[in-house]
């Protein structure tokens, strides 16, 4: 598609207050399919949905309906039960009789958001009330807050403004989306020029984006580079800081941050500071970073990840995504967090006029401005719990202002942990319900 076209938005036809909504019944929906990081195959989801007993939503599919509508949801109330039924043509070509699952042009992955939209009527609760008590002003709203419902769980505004366009029809085909989808959701999140970006070198594994041209292995999840073209991108947020050595400062296991210029371990755990390659035949041995899994020579294993000073790299990628999400929360969608990179010297000076307990929460930590709002990041949830408290965080603002000159009005803490991710709810069979 070109440019900006106006019949394509539809923000402004929807009720303000309603996105709270629309955002709350996304988590509600996620945490109950413990769903992680997309693209989210829905149809895989429907199965594995009808598979399980006695569940409270049934999907089905139905030559029933007119052509122009793609799905409908009931609510039984004696049963309990959501229906949805989805038009068969979403998943067969009426002419030529063409499957289309598993998804191989844009129109046939239209079936993905339709899905969406009838989930989107289930958890924003618009199928309890019957269609034919409502007047078709009220159905036509509720059909819009479906559509940003599926929008929005499809396309994260977090993954898909860091995505790298080398085509649209690529990050539409990714997202399992139709090509009108993406357009769409990119002219509500005024993200347009996305599609004339300059794409960036990404793992299309982990989707580590800090990777060169001359890394042969991804130093996050350690297969072979061949191909460097990947559409997702993320920045992993749980590195460590290493100084013009290369060891990590301060130690990340203990936190002591005394040792001597020349050692490459803690003198007080006695944890490697430096993160090395673990073959001991690799040319490059010492790797110079808080971040690397893997060797990105030859792809082995790092000291780090050996000694469990960073998480596997699955893991690590859920955790980013998470605090990306809390991020967004407390900041907003319009107002962006941009890291404090010298964070750890405000720490050290500041540790001269608060008491020694703080700076020893403080540790390990990092910290993003957001306007005039203070973000830092810890690694534990019971730090997070300690210092969540009013009369600490005054007392943050209050030296920040006077001795660092910061213009801040709020301090957030965010938890490593608290955005761990939960089990999969499991994934049925690759065929349409």
């Amino acid at each position: 598609m070109g440019g900006y076209n106006s019949k394509y938005y539809e923000l402004d036809k929807i009720k303000p207050y309603r996105f709270v909504a629309i955002d709350n019944a996304i988590k509600e929906f996620k945490k109950v399919f413990n769903l992680k990081s997309p693209p989210y195959d829905l149809i895989n989801l429907s199965i594995t949905i009808n598979e399980q007993t006695n569940f409270w939503i049934k999907l089905l599919t139905t030559g029933d309906l007119d052509a122009k509508v793609y799905g409908r949801t009931m609510y039984l109330h004696h049963k309990n039960l959501y229906l949805v039924s989805i038009n068969k043509n979403q998943f067969i070509n009426p002419i030529s009789g063409r499957v289309k699952y598993p998804f191989k042009y844009s129109s046939d992955r239209m079936v993905n958001f339709t899905l969406a939209h009838e989930f989107g009527h289930i958890f924003l609760k618009h199928a309890e009330i019957p269609d034919s008590l409502k007047s078709k002003k009220i159905q036509a709203e509720e059909d819009l807050e479906a559509d940003e419902f599926a929008g929005r769980l499809l396309m994260p505004k977090s993954t898909i403004e860091n995505c790298s366009f080398r085509s649209s029809s690529e990050v539409s085909a990714k997202f399992l989306v139709s090509d009108q989808a993406l357009y769409k959701r990119l002219l509500h999140l005024d993200l347009l020029h996305k599609r004339k970006s300059d794409p960036v070198s990404v793992c299309p594994n982990c989707w580590n984006n800090d990777i060169t041209s001359y890394y042969d292995f991804c130093p996050v999840c350690g297969i072979p580079l061949h191909d460097k073209n990947g559409v997702f991108a993320l920045t992993y947020s749980d590195s460590y800081n290493v100084d013009l050595n290369g060891r990590a400062f301060p130690c990340p296991k203990c936190g002591n941050d005394h040792y001597g210029k020349d050692d490459e371990s803690c003198n007080v755990c006695g944890s490697g500071l430096v993160n090395m390659c673990t073959n001991p035949t690799c040319s490059t041995f010492y790797l110079n970073d808080g971040e690397s899994r893997y060797c990105n020579d030859c792809g082995s294993p790092t000291t780090f990840l050996r000694d469990g000073i960073l998480n596997d790299w699955i893991i690590s990628k859920e955790i980013s995504i998470g605090l990306i999400e809390a991020e967004e929360e407390i900041c907003g969608p319009k107002i962006k967090a941009f890291p404090l990179y010298d964070w750890d010297a405000i720490l050290m000076f500041c540790s001269n006029f608060w008491d020694i307990f703080i700076s020893e929460c403080l540790k390990n930590s990092r910290a993003k401005i957001a306007g005039k709002k203070l973000l830092i990041y810890l690694q534990d949830w019971t730090t997070n719990k300690i210092l969540d408290d009013e009369n600490y965080k005054n007392h943050l603002i209050n030296i920040l202002v006077i001795h660092v000159a910061m213009d801040i009005e709020e301090i957030h803490f965010i938890a490593y942990e608290e955005n761990k991710p939960v089990a999969s709810f499991g994934l049925g069979m690759n065929v349409p319900f």
